[in-house]
């Protein structure tokens, strides 16, 4: 890979960041990422082999979508991923190159294919000084992109979310230096909703970034998706109560709760499917440590179904929902009463679905487990 963060020095025209520390990795937008690293490679070789006067010329490059990441297929195709949304970025750093030279490359590279590489200028009007970003901003942009638990949260429903809306970009190491993203505008087709955004970090736009939310919807497929995770969690949390689980299990275990996780971005329909479907995004959440998601985003999701369900009165199927409700929101707030709830629901109805039985059978005989990284969030603290 062309990136080499160990190598500082730069020949890049001195740009100064915040701090003092000099943004000489500049910004470029392409089609084909992948494509302008091979080039990129392909130029530090030529004057390596070729032992040429100016040898000395290096072109550093970085791609959030081509990297070591991207060996994970499943993190590879998730389409709310922040590196999925950079897919089309490229960072560069300039050695012993001027940026008229690089250009250069730039016009032999688009001219031998579709490729539309080029720099991105915080001001179109100056073509003289592309965006940049320093070092640091750099290695921290990597550290995110390189986290699978890191992505971008749709905040609402599709039908609430409107143009210019600001969100903050929320658990990420960017947080408190106040990143957002602002909505540009939306599209739905072929069952999914696509969000055309900018993403406002170190202290520049990132524009025409996309990210995708699948809404398409099929009951019995959907219906058996929503069981198969279920009975997954409730065997992963079985293995955490009886501390039978080996490093090699344990592994296995995160790697299945990152899949199901990485369906929370699923668009369901009003109903009973969805209410046990955001229940077990939540309980998934908190299993994984998701603290800072289940707090903002899952529990007030959970909750609003929660009323939801009680303004509608009695029903065979809505206290069942609301059994396997009380007994995911007993695991992740540790509230009694919750526990009581799910086991009164038990002992009057008894009813037949062999999942909720489980999961209440499971909170009944003890105390809420300490199943994840000390993550115990308390609907009072909402």
């Amino acid at each position: 890979m062309a990136d080499d963060p160990n190598n500082t020095e730069s020949t890049t025209p001195d740009q100064t960041a915040t701090g003092g520390k000099r943004k000489d990795w500049l910004v470029m937008t392409t089609r084909n990422p992948e494509t302008v690293l091979y080039f990129i490679d392909r130029e530090n070789l030529r004057h390596q082999y070729k032992r040429l006067e100016n040898h000395k010329k290096t072109i550093l490059a970085y791609s959030p979508f081509v990297g070591e990441s991207s060996l994970n297929k499943e993190f590879a195709e998730d389409r709310l991923s922040l590196r999925y949304a950079l897919r089309r970025y490229v960072f560069v750093k300039l050695h012993g190159l001027s940026k008229s030279e690089f250009d250069n490359l730039l016009w032999e590279w688009n001219r031998s294919g579709d490729h539309h590489t080029m720099f991105l200028y915080p001001d179109k009007k100056n073509k003289d000084k592309p965006s940049s970003i320093s070092q640091n901003d750099l290695d921290r942009l990597k550290a995110m992109c390189g986290d699978d638990q890191v992505s971008i949260e749709l905040p609402a429903s599709f039908d609430q979310i409107k143009e210019n809306d600001e969100i903050p970009l929320s658990n990420t190491p960017f947080e408190q230096d106040g990143a957002a993203y602002k909505v540009i505008g939306a599209t739905q087709k072929k069952g999914k909703v696509e969000l055309q955004i900018e993403l406002k970090i170190f202290g520049m736009t990132f524009p025409n970034l996309y990210v995708t939310y699948e809404c398409g919807f099929d009951t019995k497929r959907y219906s058996a998706l929503i069981k198969s995770m279920q009975e997954k969690l409730l065997a992963i949390l079985k293995r955490r109560i009886s501390k039978k689980q080996s490093p090699v299990s344990k592994l296995e275990d995160k790697k299945t709760l990152q899949s199901i996780y990485g369906m929370r971005a699923q668009v369901i329909p009003d109903g009973t499917m969805k209410r046990h479907f955001l229940a077990t995004m939540m309980l998934c959440a908190y299993m994984l440590g998701e603290k800072k998601q289940l707090k903002a985003v899952h529990l007030p999701r959970v909750m609003q179904e929660l009323e939801a369900i009680s303004s509608q009165g009695e029903s065979k199927v809505a206290t069942s929902t609301r059994a396997f409700i009380h007994a995911a929101l007993y695991l992740v707030t540790n509230e009694v009463e919750y526990r009581n709830l799910a086991k009164q629901y038990i002992a009057e109805h008894q009813p037949k679905n062999r999942l909720i039985h489980q999961f209440v059978t499971l909170i009944r005989k003890q105390d809420a487990p300490k199943l994840a990284r000390s993550t115990k969030v308390t609907i009072k603290n909402l």
